[in-house]
């Protein structure tokens, strides 16, 4: 499926950008997924870490047009999530699709 799509994307010299949803009829091969949270200073202008008790959370999700080879991250922060649920997916892939698919 994959080799498939990648010729695909050079017959049509496809890039990644907005375009409006099934104006192509082509086949894509996207790939996305939850990574580990990532853990950072919250007030970078305190002395040093002994002074923090717990570091904010940002969450990583990617998605992955792997015939373009190009990459979409969300950095989802502690307070704006609401968890890896069915919803959460949906609205960042229906944001990817809408800003970065290729029709």
């Amino acid at each position: 499926m994959t080799a498939a799509c990648k010729k695909t994307c050079n017959d049509y010299q496809l890039s990644i950008g907005p375009s409006p949803p099934s104006s192509k009829k082509i086949r894509m091969h996207y790939s996305f997924d939850f990574a580990q949270q990532m853990h950072f200073l919250s007030n970078p202008l305190q002395p040093g870490p002994m002074y923090f008790l717990t570091p904010r959370k940002c969450g990583l999700f990617g998605v992955s047009c792997e015939d373009l080879q190009k990459q979409v991250n969300f950095l989802i922060d502690e307070g704006m999530s609401s968890g890896k649920g069915s919803n959460e997916v949906i609205s960042y892939m229906h944001h990817f699709f809408t800003h970065f698919g290729v029709g």
